[in-house]
């Protein structure tokens, strides 16, 4: 069973991390490449105030390209690496992607074993659980933040996203296990502490970026986590039911 596990989500997880890349590719990465224009058009100024040793009017790589690969906080006054735009910079969110899914796909093919029966659509309902759990109930409170986007500390906004996120999987797991009307109203409870509690929130509220450029990163990042959560719901369930399904003995 465990190997089942592993297999499934490392096969669910790349495909899911190949769609998911395409898709930003497509509609995310423009956004992005949009609204760093303006915030390049910043770093001199920047760099010049903080008395950086760099030449004088040398721009440097974004923060926000060095954060897509995990980094928490890159400061003003230090340059920090991050791939060149292209094919580099397409392979490292690909590489990061597919990382990411095999770990989400890893929480799904566990859950599949307490199941009786594993279909696509029950693969369906349960990506759409990932979706809500990891990205629409926290993201209520934390938009998704388009490069230059004024934001509160990051230590602040991981320790809201990580109550938040735990909160909303222990209102799906109450609501998959046992639904009566107390587990219900215990799980509309758990979904709306996060929010009542209030996310953490920038002191200035206004970004680089223009605002619409802000708006459209948010729908387009909305559309892309949509479509990810379903094909890695369905993949793994349908990898994972092929893999544990007991193999036709032969006479």
């Amino acid at each position: 069973m465990f190997r089942s596990i592993v297999m499934s989500a490392c096969l669910a997880g790349l495909s899911a991390g190949v769609v998911l890349t395409a898709v930003q590719q497509l509609t995310v990465a423009p956004i992005i490449l949009a609204a760093e224009v303006y915030e390049r058009a910043v770093v001199p100024t920047r760099a010049h105030q903080h008395g950086d040793s760099h030449e004088h009017g040398a721009v440097r790589r974004p923060a926000h390209a060095a954060a897509s690969l995990g980094a928490a906080h890159a400061d003003d006054s230090v340059a920090t690496w991050a791939p060149e735009d292209g094919l580099e910079r397409t392979f490292w969110s690909l590489l990061t992607n597919i990382s990411a899914a095999i770990g989400f796909a890893l929480l799904l093919c566990a859950v599949y074993t307490l199941l009786p029966n594993i279909t696509a659509a029950r693969g369906a309902l349960w990506g759409l659980a990932g979706f809500v759990v990891f990205f629409a109930s926290p993201g209520i409170g934390l938009h998704p933040e388009i490069p230059g986007a004024a934001s509160a500390d990051l230590f602040d906004r991981q320790l809201w996203w990580t109550f938040a996120a735990m909160c909303s999987a222990a209102a799906a797991a109450a609501i998959a296990w046992r639904r009566t009307l107390s587990t219900w109203g215990a799980a509309v409870a758990l979904l709306v502490l996060p929010h009542l509690l209030g996310a953490p929130q920038p002191q200035v509220g206004v970004g680089l970026a223009p605002q619409a450029l802000a708006e459209q990163f948010i729908w387009a990042s909305i559309f892309v986590n949509a479509v990810f959560w379903l094909t890695l719901g369905v993949s793994s369930a349908l990898i994972f039911r092929g893999l544990s399904s007991p193999s036709p003995r032969t006479t």
